[in-house]
């Protein structure tokens, strides 16, 4: 029988409790070595068992909770990766977009800006403001109907307090076109005239030494003239012709003032050599839409403007399909008279533009 002191049994029976009531009991009490028998390293190695196997379960039950979170947290990550994806994707198109907008995106911004100066009455082209005359034409075009237009009607413009009168003069200032959309080139006009290539020469082509090429190119229009009005079209040896005088009026030009020659020019000769090239070339153009298209419009007098009115007017070019052609020098204050009579329609019935925010 081995003795075990009543002071070292006491210990070894209050560690064996502790170790057993608690499995992750971190205190362990030892008798001094010299005390402890057999049954004493018996129980202490018990206890550490029992602690053993508490601290395993309590490792398992907190390996369970981390794997369960880190499960949960890579759902989560997987959802955050998707959402991730596509966000970068949207930025990176408005992105894009907000760099170089589509067709759709730059004419509603013009839009938008054509009508903030409208409304702030801030022309935006200068003296001759043909751009906004065409932007409000065109926005009549989309909020009214021909009936508008008529004078029967009971809203008619041309019966309408806001309509403009325009005199003769006025009338003769007004130039409209086809409209651009004749792959560049179109053919301009006054309004009351309707006459095709007219020759309004410029200061710098009046003078003696272009009366040669001036009477071949009135002549090559005549005659291409009085093709369309007999056989419809302009037959070939006139379009050459044609051509032929409009390019020998432009090397005329040049020779006259070759450039070394404009370099030491006065301001007042410069801008009448400008002004000449300008009508030149608007003259090129519509020479070469005239071959291109074989026009009738040379003769046929329904696109003679007989109105004497802002409303009349609308109605002309709108039953015609026109648009408003740039003023020529002289005609800045007849197309401000006109600007404001068409804003005063445009204002009455054309709604402004809403801002999705």
């Amino acid at each position: 029988m081995i003795a075990v002191s009543r002071g070292c049994l006491a210990w070894v029976c209050c560690a064996w409790l502790l170790c057993a009531n608690d499995a992750s009991a971190q205190v362990m009490v030892r008798c001094p070595r010299s005390s402890v028998s057999l049954l004493s390293e018996a129980i202490v190695a018990e206890a550490a068992l029992l602690r053993a196997s508490g601290d395993l379960l309590v490792s398992a039950a907190i390996a369970r909770n981390l794997h369960a979170e880190a499960a949960s947290k890579e759902m989560d990550n997987s959802v955050k990766w998707v959402s991730t994806y596509f966000e970068r994707r949207r930025l990176n198109r408005d992105a894009r977009a907000a760099a170089n907008p589509g067709y759709l995106q730059r004419e509603l911004k013009q839009q938008e800006q054509y009508r903030l100066l409208i409304d702030k009455n801030l022309p935006a082209g200068g003296g001759e403001l043909s751009e906004e005359l065409n932007y409000m034409l065109r926005g009549l075009l989309a909020n009214t109907s021909y009936s508008d237009f008529s004078s029967d009607h009971p809203h008619s413009f041309i019966t309408s307090a806001d309509n403009v009168p325009l005199s003769a003069e006025e009338r003769h200032q007004i130039r409209v076109t086809e409209g651009k959309l004749s792959g560049g080139k179109a053919l301009v006009f006054r309004v009351d005239t309707a006459e095709v290539l007219e020759t309004r020469w410029p200061p710098a082509l009046r003078v003696e030494r272009f009366d040669p090429a001036r009477k071949a190119f009135e002549d090559a229009r005549d005659w291409a003239i009085g093709d369309l009005r007999v056989e419809k079209k302009v037959t070939r040896s006139n379009q050459k012709r044609l051509m032929a005088a409009v390019d020998r009026l432009a090397t005329e030009l040049q020779a006259a003032y070759p450039p070394n020659y404009r370099k030491n020019l006065p301001p007042r000769d410069l801008m009448a050599y400008l002004a000449a090239e300008r009508f030149l070339r608007s003259l090129a153009v519509s020479t070469y839409r005239l071959v291109e298209a074989q026009s009738s419009l040379a003769f046929d007098q329904s696109f003679r403007f007989q109105g004497k009115s802002v409303g009349e007017l609308l109605q002309h070019v709108v039953s015609k399909g026109l648009e408003f052609a740039p003023a020529e020098p002289g005609g800045e204050a007849t197309y401000r008279k006109v600007y404001y009579g068409v804003r005063a329609f445009y204002e009455r019935v054309v709604p402004k533009p809403t801002t999705d925010e």
